[in-house]
């Protein structure tokens, strides 16, 4: 899948990022979610050089890391999920409208996380 013909010696391929996002949510699955983040982080980076960083593939690599982010441990503290949902959010509003479902679904998973409370700290978060 990584190594398809068209892409030998191009290890920089916009298709390859795409697969490297697709490969990323398997090895999250699969429980190696450090393999995942530097996978979807090489797609961000290909897809960054080839069409700049407010293109729409952009906002689904950033939208795909903050999922595999969001369902592990390792999503710190304020959440790094919430900043890329926050700009694939702000990349799409600038091609779709704002009940375009994709700007919909990323609301959903913000909603997940109320952040801190008014005037509070980012642990006094509710379960």
């Amino acid at each position: 899948m990584l190594s398809a013909p068209h892409m030998d010696g191009d290890r920089d391929h916009p298709d390859r990022a795409c697969a490297l996002v697709r490969y990323s949510h398997l090895l999250h699955d699969q429980g190696n979610t450090e393999a995942a983040l530097t996978e979807v982080k090489n797609a961000i980076r290909i897809y960054t050089e080839k069409y700049g960083s407010q293109h729409p593939y952009v906002a689904e690599a950033r939208y795909r890391r903050a999922l595999i982010r969001k369902g592990s441990a390792s999503g710190g503290r304020p959440p790094r999920w919430r900043e890329d949902l926050v700009t694939a959010r702000e990349i799409y509003l600038r091609v779709h409208p704002q009940d375009h479902p994709l700007i919909r679904r990323i609301e959903e998973e913000l909603g997940d996380d109320p952040g801190p409370a008014p005037g509070g700290s980012p642990d006094e978060r509710h379960p």
